[in-house]
């Protein structure tokens, strides 16, 4: 078995309270919602790594306000190590760039909506 894919992702939310979720454009999780983020290069901490990668999906820049938890996801083959961060944006205009669809809930609905297996950890913490 190879290393776990370390994997960063971002719970950002609003003034109103509210998490913002994406559902990808890949084919391998249509149907899936998810808190964006990907994964982790060689050259960089997981906050840059989180930073680079919600500028080039979604097009705003963030600042991060904690880290939330971690977990492994072991559905897929390596496993993915998932850091999960809170953050809010500073600036930019949203544009999708690896979602089709991305909305604006409040966090006492995220059960609502599909999310991998592994992820539903990190909803009940959000719960809490």
């Amino acid at each position: 078995m190879m290393d776990a894919i370390d994997v960063v992702c971002a719970v950002i939310t609003n003034d109103q309270g509210q998490v913002f979720i994406g559902k990808r454009k890949s084919m391998v999780s249509d149907g899936i919602w998810e808190f964006p983020g990907g994964k982790v290069e060689n050259n960089e901490t997981k906050e840059q790594a989180l930073i680079r990668e919600i500028q080039e999906e979604l097009n705003v820049e963030i600042v991060i306000d904690a880290f939330l938890m971690d977990f492994i996801d072991s559905a897929f083959e390596p496993q993915v190590h998932v850091f999960a961060f809170q953050a809010h944006i500073v600036s930019g205009t949203m544009e999708f760039h690896a979602h089709k669809e991305g909305k604006w809930i409040p966090v006492s609905d995220v059960f609502r909506y599909k999310f991998q297996e592994a992820d539903h950890c990190l909803l009940c913490f959000l719960q809490s």
